[in-house]
């Protein structure tokens, strides 16, 4: 962080940070994820695709939120 950077700009700049290293890691977790439910006795089935299409779409939108927040200028 620069020296030159208002409190609200270091909070802003280590949240951005988080959140990047939060995408990287829940890509990791959905690829562990899907590893496992093709290596089940299940395997992939309609009900397992449309769960995790819908636990996808929660979490980009949860992305989408947070990211609109940290870049918001007024609340």
């Amino acid at each position: 962080m620069a020296e030159s950077e208002t409190p609200v700009e270091q909070v802003r700049s280590v949240m951005t940070k988080n959140l990047e290293q939060a995408h990287g890691e829940i890509a990791n977790y959905f690829q562990f994820v899907e590893k496992s439910i093709s290596d089940s006795p299940m395997g992939v089935t309609d009900r397992t695709k449309t769960f995790r299409n819908y636990v996808e779409r929660s979490v980009a939108a949860s992305f989408g939120l947070s990211d609109k927040l940290l870049r918001a200028k007024d609340f």
